[in-house]
């Protein structure tokens, strides 16, 4: 990939970030409540699996808009 693909790339996913965190529901209430231990270990397991998802999602643009970066002032 060039380097303004990779840019623009980091960019979108920048302003996908930023619209999900000003639309976005965050609220894990619903998570917490479940009928029997078992379920409840399976769901907070789940929960926290998406937590990290989430977290890569949110700081993932960073990589494409360094390596960018770096790729387009390297060649310059």
């Amino acid at each position: 990939m060039s380097a303004k693909v990779l840019i623009g790339i980091g960019l979108v996913w920048l302003l996908l970030v930023a619209l999900w965190i000003t639309v976005g529901d965050k609220s894990f209430a619903v998570f917490w409540r479940a009928p029997s231990p078992a379920k409840r270990a399976l769901i907070m397991s789940s929960a926290y699996a998406l937590l990290l998802i989430y977290q890569l999602f949110l700081i993932g643009w960073l990589v494409p808009l360094i390596l960018g970066a770096y790729r387009l002032l390297r060649h310059r």
